[in-house]
């Protein structure tokens, strides 16, 4: 599943997905803030991050913690967010 745009059907049919990514493009975040400024139940941000992690898109800045752990975003999650984003705008 790493073709390109494979990848970016996979982020644009999950809202969840992509806001992750949107909210992470900003600074890094713990599954906590991620859920709080969502409104997603936590077991929704976790999974979903896994799948972001699986598609390099993001990665845990410290994951020998069980608990706060820190995601940021990739150079890979902020170009795909990029194509997304462009992709958006095109049809308006």
């Amino acid at each position: 599943m790493n073709d390109e745009w494979s990848i970016i059907g996979n982020i644009f049919s999950s809202k969840i997905r992509r806001k992750i990514l949107e909210l992470l493009s900003s600074k890094p975040k713990t599954p906590m803030m991620l859920e709080s400024l969502t409104k997603y139940h936590i077991s929704h941000i976790s999974r979903s991050l896994l799948e972001l992690r699986k598609l390099e898109l993001i990665f845990c800045k410290n994951p020998n913690l069980f608990k706060g752990k820190f995601y940021d975003i990739t150079e890979k999650g902020k170009y795909i967010l990029k194509k997304i984003n462009e992709l958006d705008s095109s049809e308006n």
